[in-house]
Protein backbone atom coordinates (compact mmCIF):
# COMPACT_ATOMS: atom_id res chain seq x y z
CA UNK A 1 0.00 0.00 0.00
CA UNK A 2 1.36 3.45 -0.96
CA UNK A 3 2.10 6.15 1.65
CA UNK A 4 -0.64 8.20 -0.45
CA UNK A 5 -3.44 5.33 -0.19
CA UNK A 6 -2.38 4.61 3.57
CA UNK A 7 -3.24 8.21 4.41
CA UNK A 8 -6.91 8.10 2.72
CA UNK A 9 -7.19 4.62 4.49
CA UNK A 10 -10.09 4.64 7.08
CA UNK A 11 -10.39 2.37 10.15
CA UNK A 12 -13.79 0.24 9.25
CA UNK A 13 -14.78 1.07 13.07
CA UNK A 14 -14.94 4.81 13.38
CA UNK A 15 -18.43 4.63 11.87
CA UNK A 16 -19.58 2.18 14.51
CA UNK A 17 -18.21 4.71 17.33
CA UNK A 18 -15.75 2.41 18.82
CA UNK A 19 -14.50 3.56 22.20
CA UNK A 20 -11.81 5.94 21.88
CA UNK A 21 -9.11 3.04 23.46
CA UNK A 22 -10.34 0.59 20.46
CA UNK A 23 -9.50 3.36 18.08
CA UNK A 24 -5.91 4.34 19.33
CA UNK A 25 -5.00 0.79 19.55
CA UNK A 26 -5.68 0.20 15.87
CA UNK A 27 -3.70 3.39 15.34
CA UNK A 28 -1.21 1.96 17.00
CA UNK A 29 -0.96 -1.58 15.34
CA UNK A 30 -1.66 -1.15 11.74
CA UNK A 31 1.81 0.42 11.27
CA UNK A 32 3.26 -2.04 13.59
CA UNK A 33 1.71 -5.16 11.84
CA UNK A 34 3.45 -3.71 8.42
CA UNK A 35 6.75 -3.44 10.36
CA UNK A 36 9.60 -5.96 11.08
CA UNK A 37 8.29 -5.74 14.76
CA UNK A 38 5.09 -7.32 13.36
CA UNK A 39 5.68 -10.65 15.54
CA UNK A 40 4.83 -8.75 18.78
CA UNK A 41 1.37 -9.02 17.79
CA UNK A 42 1.05 -11.00 14.19
CA UNK A 43 0.29 -14.21 15.94
CA UNK A 44 -2.88 -13.48 16.92
CA UNK A 45 -3.53 -10.46 14.71
CA UNK A 46 -3.91 -10.18 11.15
CA UNK A 47 -4.37 -6.05 9.51
CA UNK A 48 -7.36 -6.67 6.87
CA UNK A 49 -8.05 -4.26 4.12
CA UNK A 50 -10.91 -4.26 1.53
CA UNK A 51 -12.82 -1.73 -0.44
CA UNK A 52 -16.25 0.06 0.58
CA UNK A 53 -18.91 -1.02 -1.41
CA UNK A 54 -20.61 2.29 -1.47
CA UNK A 55 -17.64 4.91 -0.66
CA UNK A 56 -15.12 3.29 -2.37
CA UNK A 57 -12.84 3.87 0.49
CA UNK A 58 -9.64 1.14 1.54
CA UNK A 59 -10.47 0.02 5.26
CA UNK A 60 -7.47 -1.04 6.97
CA UNK A 61 -7.98 -2.37 10.73
CA UNK A 62 -6.17 -5.17 12.85
CA UNK A 63 -8.43 -7.86 14.02
CA UNK A 64 -7.91 -11.47 15.19
CA UNK A 65 -7.55 -14.76 13.29
CA UNK A 66 -7.47 -18.33 13.07
CA UNK A 67 -5.56 -20.08 9.82
CA UNK A 68 -5.25 -23.21 8.49
CA UNK A 69 -3.35 -23.79 5.35
CA UNK A 70 -4.33 -20.95 2.90
CA UNK A 71 -7.64 -20.64 5.03
CA UNK A 72 -7.87 -17.20 7.17
CA UNK A 73 -11.40 -17.11 9.32
CA UNK A 74 -12.52 -14.09 11.28
CA UNK A 75 -15.29 -13.52 13.69
CA UNK A 76 -16.68 -10.32 14.08
CA UNK A 77 -20.02 -9.03 15.69
CA UNK A 78 -19.43 -5.40 13.91
CA UNK A 79 -21.09 -4.52 10.64
CA UNK A 80 -17.68 -3.96 8.50
CA UNK A 81 -18.18 -7.71 6.63
CA UNK A 82 -21.08 -6.37 4.89
CA UNK A 83 -18.62 -4.76 2.68
CA UNK A 84 -17.33 -8.47 2.08
CA UNK A 85 -20.78 -10.28 0.81
CA UNK A 86 -20.23 -11.54 -2.95
CA UNK A 87 -16.63 -13.07 -2.12
CA UNK A 88 -14.88 -9.36 -1.90
CA UNK A 89 -11.37 -9.31 -2.43
CA UNK A 90 -9.07 -8.58 0.44
CA UNK A 91 -5.69 -7.47 1.46
CA UNK A 92 -3.91 -8.80 4.39
CA UNK A 93 -0.58 -8.23 6.12
CA UNK A 94 -0.30 -11.95 7.91
CA UNK A 95 2.81 -12.16 10.01
CA UNK A 96 4.63 -9.10 8.34
CA UNK A 97 3.78 -10.58 4.47
CA UNK A 98 1.13 -8.63 1.92
CA UNK A 99 -1.06 -11.17 0.95
CA UNK A 100 -4.41 -11.08 -1.22
CA UNK A 101 -7.67 -13.63 -1.13
CA UNK A 102 -11.28 -13.78 -1.81
CA UNK A 103 -13.75 -13.24 1.40
CA UNK A 104 -16.72 -15.85 1.97
CA UNK A 105 -19.10 -14.15 4.48
CA UNK A 106 -21.28 -16.30 6.31
CA UNK A 107 -23.89 -14.59 8.75
CA UNK A 108 -26.03 -16.35 11.82
CA UNK A 109 -26.09 -19.42 10.83
CA UNK A 110 -24.84 -23.54 11.63
CA UNK A 111 -21.35 -22.23 10.09
CA UNK A 112 -20.46 -19.76 12.33
CA UNK A 113 -21.53 -21.25 15.43
CA UNK A 114 -19.30 -23.94 14.27
CA UNK A 115 -16.62 -21.35 13.79
CA UNK A 116 -17.28 -19.91 17.36
CA UNK A 117 -16.93 -23.61 19.46
CA UNK A 118 -13.29 -24.12 19.36
CA UNK A 119 -12.50 -20.36 19.65
CA UNK A 120 -15.05 -20.09 22.35
CA UNK A 121 -13.52 -22.89 24.18
CA UNK A 122 -10.05 -21.53 24.01
CA UNK A 123 -10.64 -18.04 24.63
CA UNK A 124 -12.53 -16.86 28.07
CA UNK A 125 -12.00 -13.00 26.38
CA UNK A 126 -14.38 -14.76 23.68
CA UNK A 127 -16.76 -16.04 25.94
CA UNK A 128 -17.05 -12.77 27.91
CA UNK A 129 -17.57 -11.04 24.59
CA UNK A 130 -20.43 -13.11 23.53
CA UNK A 131 -22.01 -14.05 26.42
CA UNK A 132 -21.36 -17.99 26.53
CA UNK A 133 -20.85 -20.28 29.40
CA UNK A 134 -19.23 -23.38 29.95
CA UNK A 135 -21.11 -26.57 30.30
CA UNK A 136 -20.26 -29.13 33.13
CA UNK A 137 -17.49 -30.91 30.66
CA UNK A 138 -15.92 -27.53 29.84
CA UNK A 139 -16.89 -27.26 26.87
CA UNK A 140 -19.13 -23.92 25.19
CA UNK A 141 -22.69 -24.59 25.66
CA UNK A 142 -24.67 -25.09 22.54
CA UNK A 143 -27.51 -21.94 23.62
CA UNK A 144 -25.11 -19.40 24.05
CA UNK A 145 -23.18 -20.50 20.83
CA UNK A 146 -26.67 -20.25 18.48
CA UNK A 147 -27.54 -17.29 20.31
CA UNK A 148 -24.22 -15.76 19.97
CA UNK A 149 -24.18 -17.01 16.03
CA UNK A 150 -27.03 -15.18 15.29
CA UNK A 151 -25.81 -11.77 15.77
CA UNK A 152 -22.18 -12.42 14.42
CA UNK A 153 -20.63 -12.80 11.27
CA UNK A 154 -17.36 -15.43 10.08
CA UNK A 155 -15.44 -14.14 7.19
CA UNK A 156 -13.50 -16.99 5.31
CA UNK A 157 -10.68 -15.70 3.14
CA UNK A 158 -9.25 -18.05 1.09
CA UNK A 159 -5.35 -16.66 0.71
CA UNK A 160 -4.15 -16.42 -3.04
CA UNK A 161 -1.29 -18.49 -4.10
Amino acid sequence: MTTDSLQSTTQANASEKAPAIFTLINRLMIPLLRSPLHGIASHTLVLLSFQGRKTGKTYTFPTGYTQQGNQIEVISSRSWWKNLRGNARVTLWLRGKKRTGEAEVFYGDETVAQALIPLAGRSRQMRKLYEIELDAQGQPEEEGVRRAALATALVRVRLDP
